[in-house]
């Protein structure tokens, strides 16, 4: 039992391994529940994971941290993309990662 609040303490759920679930499973899960809920910004959501795969590419859920995800946003702003392009990618990225933690 001490074991397992230990973990929680620190963040880890008990018989979930993050550790193993890499990012382009979780976003391809996302674009599956867009499609399955019929949402109407589709084409948006593809946009959005298009563009996080091209920095997020096979990293593992917990190597997803804020160092990596503020280095993301200085890449895109330095692309020249608008704050309100940035924040839909990065509500995509919160989408998929609430999805996997279900």
């Amino acid at each position: 039992m001490k074991f397992r609040e230990g973990e929680i303490s620190q963040g880890k759920i008990s018989g979930i391994h993050f550790d193993k679930v890499r990012f382009n499973d979780l976003a391809d899960d996302f674009l599956s529940d867009y499609r399955i809920n019929e949402k109407k910004s589709l084409n948006r959501a593809e946009l959005s994971v298009r563009q996080l795969k091209t920095f997020f590419d096979g990293f593992r859920v917990p190597e997803i941290t804020t160092p990596r995800i503020q280095r993301y946003i200085e890449k895109r702003l330095e692309e020249g993309k608008l704050n309100a392009t940035v924040n839909r990618e990065l509500s995509a990225l919160k989408r998929i990662l609430n999805l996997g933690l279900r």
